[in-house]
């Protein structure tokens, strides 16, 4: 096995691929694969079968063409300098112009993956020249990530600029405008390196290349969740902290009403993880059954989906421990989770809430070393699209190697996404669920989430706007977990 990196003639990364590959055959693994790595340039040859390629082609593709970038980070909710109509080309179609940006600190952040590597920081006020995009004069000093409460924002953001884009890592640069909003100003899918980030970035590829190699044999996940939902009473929201702690397994989000501590409008429930998501679905509707007693309202109405209440949009949220998080297994879940649910959902409601929040590959790391998947909408509705949430997407992080459609690295494909285009994701849903069904095990789970392909076969959406609690009867439940146990 080997590591080819395709550059543009940096040293450092002449000597990273010297090293990565003496690694590599210090492990002794003797197979004719290779991994690719592009920095910042194509390979030619497209025929070799490669077991993973970081950053591909339409990646960097996405950041050589500034314009179609900024797009793409627009759509993907986050901010970049104006963008200004400035005319007609011959052809007819419009030219644009990327404006200059004012800011009063400048940040460069060095990613792989979900992992922030090294952040420089310039205290100076700049004004950002967008035809100057590495601003070569500014001076920069190393922080660290967690010096503050914007040093980490700034972190998170570089990781899902990179990730927008299509890439496995990059250099990003963010600015800091008068009104402290962070703006990105750049990503580069061929990141500078000196000794410093050359080591950094050695690190960082091969324990990817060690995990991912690991993983092609599958990988053994412990599955948990925290799934949102409201309270109604006739039309009106009732604050979820009147019937519910702040922790507990039933217990209300941390967003708050003007910032008053008692006035949580959020619940979630979280039951506890385990290596069976039917064990999971048990301990849910037991759960919830407390809860339905401790409330013991009939009048109150329980509801979930996307957004009960103007503003106030829900998720669910299904987190994953003992797999080591990366690019591709979310990019899995994106293609084979995501695209489903996002056809069962009510579209005009779901695109109000990815204004905010359940964008492509939304994750968020955990303090235990896991990670939780935040694309989806609350799909605690009913026990069997709630089992088919935690089926599938358990299956997918089983087996994401396996899984190597990427439907989303463009930017016409993610605002159909953004825009729920029912007719051709559902034909990519077809198409993904047609490689899901060659994958050894599909046959075991396929009655857990045999409910999705029943409902978008009918194009049927779920209610979100009704109450949800009666679907949590104890015949429904226990009817909905032999059917499981049986398949």
């Amino acid at each position: 096995m080997e590591c080819k990196i395709v550059h543009s003639n940096q040293s450092f990364v002449k000597q990273l691929s010297k090293e990565i590959n003496e690694n590599i055959a210090s492990q002794h693994v003797h197979n004719n694969k290779q991994y690719l790595i592009q920095w910042g340039k194509s390979e030619h040859n497209t025929n070799n079968p490669y077991l993973y390629t970081l950053n591909p082609t339409v990646g960097i593709e996405n950041t050589n063409n500034r314009l179609r970038m900024f797009r793409i980070l627009q759509l993907n909710n986050i901010d970049i300098p104006e963008i200004v109509k400035t005319g007609a080309r011959p052809n007819g179609l419009s030219k644009y112009q990327i404006n200059n940006i004012k800011t009063i600190r400048n940040y460069r952040i060095f990613v792989f993956q979900f992992q922030t590597l090294i952040i420089y920081r310039s205290n100076d006020n700049l004004v950002w020249l967008s035809a100057n995009t590495q601003q070569p004069l500014t001076k920069y000093y190393q922080v660290l990530e967690d010096a503050n409460r914007e040093t980490k924002k700034v972190a998170r953001l570089a990781e899902k600029a990179v990730f927008s884009l299509g890439l496995d890592f990059g250099e990003v640069w963010i600015g800091i405008d008068s009104d402290k909003k962070r703006v990105v100003l750049n990503v580069d899918s061929a990141p500078i390196l000196n000794l410093k980030r050359k080591k950094l970035y050695y690190e960082a590829i091969v324990q990817f290349i060690v995990n991912y190699t690991n993983d092609l044999n599958g990988t053994l996940p412990v599955i948990g969740a925290d799934a949102e939902f409201m309270l109604r009473r006739k039309g009106k929201m009732v604050l979820a902290s009147k019937y519910f702690p702040k922790n507990g397994k039933i217990g209300c989000d941390a967003r708050t009403i003007n910032r008053d501590q008692k006035k949580r409008p959020l619940a979630e429930i979280r039951p506890d993880p385990s290596t069976k998501p039917d064990i999971v679905l048990d301990n849910i509707y037991e759960i919830f059954n407390d809860a339905i007693r401790k409330v013991n309202v009939s009048s109150i109405e329980w509801v979930a989906g996307s957004m009960p209440f103007k503003g106030y949009t829900v998720g669910g949220h299904i987190h994953f421990s003992d797999v080591k998080l990366n690019t591709p297994m979310v990019r899995a879940l994106d293609n084979y989770l995501a695209i489903p649910f996002s056809l069962i959902e009510d579209a005009e409601i779901a695109k109000k809430r990815r204004k905010k929040y359940g964008t492509l590959g939304d994750v968020r790391t955990q303090f235990h070393g896991g990670f939780e998947y935040r694309t989806l909408s609350s799909w605690i509705l009913c026990p069997k699209i709630t089992k088919a949430a935690l089926h599938l997407s358990y299956f997918i992080v089983q087996n994401y190697t396996q899984l190597r459609k990427d439907l989303f690295l463009t930017y016409n494909n993610q605002q159909k996404f953004y825009a729920t285009d029912r007719n051709l994701l559902k034909k990519y849903f077809i198409q993904t669920w047609e490689e899901l069904e060659k994958i050894p095990g599909f046959i075991n789970i396929y009655k857990n989430i045999k409910i999705l392909r029943d409902m978008i076969d009918k194009d049927e959406i779920w209610n979100e706007l009704g109450d949800f609690k009666n679907n949590w009867t104890s015949k429904e439940v226990m009817a909905t977990n032999r059917e499981a146990r049986s398949s």
